[in-house]
């Protein structure tokens, strides 16, 4: 339950990059198809992607500037 309560407080947080992140990763994999290039690039760029935005929104980074969710429960 409390995965569940971080995961939602994340995305209430984060609530407009995600919706940038998922149009652009929409655009460019629509973009990618007439080329035939995504079939080779997108499996590569997708889980990079995935994980950078994970870091970012779950662990905190020497600067400072994101959150971070482990000191906040109880």
């Amino acid at each position: 339950m409390d995965s569940i309560k971080t995961s939602c407080l994340a995305f209430k947080r984060n609530i407009i990059p995600f919706f940038v992140f998922f149009i652009i990763i929409g655009l460019v994999s629509i973009a990618s198809i007439p080329l035939y290039f995504g079939f080779i690039l997108m499996p590569m760029i997708f889980p990079a992607s995935y994980y950078t935005t994970y870091r970012v929104v779950f662990f905190e980074e020497s600067n400072n500037t994101s959150m971070s969710f482990q000191d906040n429960n109880p």
